[in-house]
């Protein structure tokens, strides 16, 4: 629950679940689509590091053993530095392991999403009691927060308005 957001005791606590799991839905949506976002952006950054790393590396390798010499050594040197820091950049950033924590996210908002929307649709119009409906809405609370906790933060870039 957010901070502007309360269970209204007037308005009757079914209703004020459905509103609040209504607006829960869309805060869902929103963390999984911005985690989708991140976990293609960490994949591409991935992808070409390792790539530029390979190639690069390949290239002064063919080079030393076609024992270059002049210019070509110089050349071949600097290819291997670039090679290096492509190498060093990829295990810096965690790229991989950034873009399938992304992933993870996103799949467990769109899960959350899901049963934001079934608390939302079906538990708060059948005849559950308040009882009954208040501990859907806690345990999907606790999972939200559990989830928020063990996944990546979200860039700044991901934010969308």
């Amino acid at each position: 629950m957010t901070s502007t957001e309360s269970l209204d005791a007037t308005d009757g606590v079914t209703k004020s679940v459905k509103r609040i799991a209504g607006n829960m839905y869309v805060g869902a949506n929103t963390r999984a689509q911005e985690h989708v976002l991140a976990s293609a952006r960490w994949a591409v950054i991935h992808r070409g590091l390792v790539t530029v790393a390979a190639v690069l590396s390949s290239i002064a390798g063919a080079a030393i053993l076609a024992d270059a010499s002049g210019a070509w050594r110089v050349v071949t040197g600097v290819i291997a530095l670039v090679s290096a820091a492509a190498a060093s950049a990829e295990a810096t950033l965690k790229a991989s392991d950034l873009a399938d924590g992304h992933k993870r996210a996103a799949d467990g908002f769109t899960s959350l999403r899901t049963k934001w929307l079934r608390l939302q649709e079906f538990t708060c119009n059948s005849n559950a009691d308040d009882g009954e409906v208040l501990a859907s809405f806690d345990e999907l609370v606790k999972e939200r927060d559990d989830l928020s906790k063990s996944v990546p933060m979200r860039p700044w870039w991901a934010h969308r308005k």
